[in-house]
């Protein structure tokens, strides 16, 4: 998963709207849409900032294992999936 995509995964997770944390690190929220679709880059500063305010670091939010690693234990699982190859 690119920085993006694990931008958008920790925002989704944090139930944060785009609005919110544009607001939150002073940015355009469609900056960071496009931030989001890894079609637009940022700067060191800036990806602070997303990081502090989704409460990783910088490196989290570029983990190959994605940035929801330090959370993830805390999610309740949902019902079993059932479908053709169950």
């Amino acid at each position: 998963m690119g920085l993006g995509k694990n931008i958008r995964a920790r925002r989704k997770a944090l139930n944060m709207t785009l609005v919110q944390v544009a607001e939150a690190i002073g940015w355009d929220d469609g900056n960071l849409s496009r931030l989001e679709r890894e079609i637009q880059g940022t700067t060191e500063e800036r990806l602070e900032k997303i990081a502090s305010v989704l409460g990783t670091t910088i490196a989290g939010l570029y983990s190959e294992n994605g940035p929801l690693e330090e959370w993830e234990k805390n999610i309740e699982p949902g019902p079993p999936i059932r479908g053709k190859y169950h």
